[in-house]
């Protein structure tokens, strides 16, 4: 397979619009690497460039250590996977998946034992002698993938491959492929909007805004660890709540004060430095869902009177074995994941305990976090 190297690439368009802005990217070989961020943030054209669609402005893309920018699609070495899945109705399953192996010089048996492996993998072996027409959606999908990877490409590109599925077929394609990966080895790079499909098929997630790079990483590393406020906000479903506070020193203790309640930080974030020269300003306070919880389920020995404050609560959601407790402060909406045994009820006041190990704390001008975390 092979390593690809982005070298301070920048795309920009005629216009002056500059969609991918001065990028460094790192995909080590066989690794599965995630570009995920909203419409417009530069991923796909990312992924575009790598392919050799899309021109680069400047810098440098190395597949296996050789530079491509002047090198056409097709010379690459790569195999591209799009939403729509563009297979010939006319043509079965099988040769739908051995179309374009003709030219790749794999012998007739070579080639029909490449195609059973990856239908064997991708669960279509019953499947070959279809056509198109007689497939779902997900297994078009699959007939797709298929037909790139028999081509045993250095490089699998794919552009939001399951966008057009529903959300049980997205489910088990996301199985499918992490498994394909898996046994084939292959340099992958997908782009999503989804930050769902990131968080669980990545071995590493980069997180693009405004065609720049927010922060890259494993996924629980963004998730737990986020730089700044947008790595924060855009990872998890529901998002992090984001409250205006001020830190507040009291002693060796330092609280974030919002105007309803207050947290006490850890003493070991509370003794950071960068926290420290934070005290007497406004910050924007960060608390995920899970790190809110009625108060009656907190198994903490001590709770600390504190971190508990009540809200009223607008919509109750429940999800199995939680639900999502929703509250409104103005313009402003806020979650809770509580108990699914909660005796929360809509239009009634709910204790809630703010746990101190979830606080995220950001700069109020900058938006960077100011707490380090383990």
């Amino acid at each position: 397979m092979a390593e690809v190297l982005l070298k301070n690439v920048t795309k920009e368009y005629p216009n002056g619009v500059v969609a991918v802005d001065n990028i460094n990217v790192t995909i080590e070989d066989e690794q599965f690497l995630v570009l995920v961020g909203p419409s417009g943030c530069g991923k796909t054209t990312t992924l575009r460039m790598i392919a050799g669609l899309e021109e680069i402005t400047n810098g440098d893309i190395l597949i296996d250590g050789k530079v491509v920018n002047n090198i056409p699609p097709d010379s690459r070495d790569i195999a591209i996977v799009f939403q729509d899945y563009v297979l010939y109705p006319h043509k079965t399953v099988y040769e739908n998946m051995a179309f374009g192996l003709e030219n790749s010089g794999l012998r007739h048996v070579e080639a029909k034992r490449a195609i059973e492996e990856a239908a064997s993998i991708l669960g279509l072996t019953s499947l070959l002698d279809r056509f198109p027409g007689e497939l779902s959606g997900g297994q078009k999908q699959r007939v797709a993938l298929g037909r790139a990877i028999v081509r045993q490409p250095k490089v699998l590109l794919m552009d939001e491959p399951l966008s057009n599925l529903d959300p049980v077929l997205r489910s088990e394609m996301r199985a499918h492929i992490k498994r394909m990966q898996r046994k084939k080895k292959v340099t992958t790079v997908y782009v999503t909007h989804d930050q769902q499909e990131a968080m669980t098929m990545g071995d590493k997630i980069i997180l693009m805004y405004n065609g720049v790079i927010q922060q890259e990483g494993p996924a629980r590393e963004l998730y737990m660890k986020p730089k700044n406020k947008y790595v924060a906000t855009f990872l998890g479903n529901p998002s992090m709540n984001i409250f205006d506070a001020k830190l507040e020193k009291d002693g060796e203790n330092v609280y974030a004060v919002t105007n309803k309640f207050k947290v006490k930080l850890l003493p070991k974030h509370a003794q950071q430095a960068s926290v420290q020269a934070e005290i007497g300003k406004d910050v924007f306070l960060g608390l995920r869902p899970e790190s809110m919880e009625d108060v009656e389920f907190v198994t903490e020995i001590d709770v600390d009177p504190a971190n508990v404050f009540t809200v009223t609560v607008d919509l109750l959601e429940s999800v199995g074995a939680s639900a999502y407790v929703t509250w409104f402060e103005g313009d402003s909406k806020y979650v809770a994941e509580v108990d699914a045994h909660s005796s929360a009820k809509i239009g009634k006041d709910v204790k809630l305990y703010a746990d101190p190990r979830g606080v995220q704390l950001f700069d109020k001008n900058t938006e960077e976090s100011i707490l380090a975390r383990d």
